[in-house]
């Protein structure tokens, strides 16, 4: 069975792990980020992506940047 949680790569670069934790959140809050939306979820609309990806990627970088201290 495939698994839905996001794109998989072979880098854990701060983009990669920003983007994962983007479907974490996705997920947590019930976003849907494709068309079609079942019960119970909301369609992510292009602000929220863009939004939440912001912040995520603004999380990993500072904590990167607090681990290198």
């Amino acid at each position: 069975m495939a698994d839905n949680a996001g794109p998989r790569g072979t880098e854990n670069t701060p983009e990669k792990v920003a983007l994962d934790l983007l479907y974490i959140i996705a997920h947590l809050e019930r976003r849907a980020l494709h068309s079609g939306a079942s019960e119970g979820w909301t369609s992510a609309d292009r602000q929220w992506v863009l939004s939440t990806y912001t912040e995520c990627i603004r999380a990993i970088r500072d904590d990167s940047q607090n681990r290198s201290r």
